[in-house]
């Protein structure tokens, strides 16, 4: 009777989970492009996502040069921080994955131009004051992650084709509205799993 029960609870907590992570806050847009004049510091894009799902945005100032479709970080507004990556279809973005050689950092391209031609994708992680848990001492802490379609138009000029931001999400799913769930999820799903196969034993026997 005993493992009846914890086998039904177990699946209960991973329906239950598995809802909640089906409705996560993902949504389309927050992401833009502005094409500006260059700057004295050489910086001719400003790209920006929003912090949380009612705005307050973050820039990137960067630099692209058509002719060799080279792409180079010039310098970011002084807020709670954010990090923009180039990114590849279809690859999982979140903290954990950051450090990957999936995903380059345009924090490192300050003196090194990265080569993303004329139709590519950005990743980025930010986070906001307002964000449960939120601290400056945490450089790492980062709680809301997005993506952008980037495509060059006939000017040389930059334009974003599509977007999206996961707010206060494990990551995101580059490409996708798909939200990377905590590794917390996973283990909770897993007993989801056990719970069934145990309680699909005792109606057997």
């Amino acid at each position: 009777m005993m493992m009846k029960t914890a086998a039904r609870l177990a699946v209960l907590a991973s329906t239950a989970l598995y809802a909640m992570s089906s409705h996560a806050s993902v949504e389309t847009g927050h992401w833009s492009v502005t094409n500006i004049t260059p700057s004295g510091n050489g910086g001719n894009v400003a790209i920006t996502l929003d912090q949380t799902s009612a705005g307050d945005y973050t820039g990137t100032i960067l630099n692209y040069a058509p002719a060799s479709g080279t792409l180079s970080f010039v310098t970011l507004n002084v807020d709670e921080g954010s990090e923009l990556f180039l990114a590849q279809a279809g690859s999982s973005f979140s903290n954990a994955t950051a450090a990957s050689p999936a995903f380059v950092s345009l924090f490192s391209t300050s003196t090194t131009p990265l080569k993303v031609g004329t139709d590519f994708y950005l990743a980025g992680r930010t986070r906001s004051m307002t964000d449960p848990g939120f601290s400056w001492s945490q450089a790492d802490f980062y709680d809301s992650f997005g993506w952008a379609h980037v495509k060059v138009d006939a000017q040389g000029k930059l334009q974003i084709l599509d977007s999206a931001m996961a707010f206060r999400e494990a990551g995101i799913v580059v490409g996708t509205t798909q939200a990377v769930p905590e590794p917390s999820t996973y283990a909770l799903m897993g007993l989801g799993l056990i719970g069934m196969a145990a309680l699909r034993k005792t109606r057997k026997t």
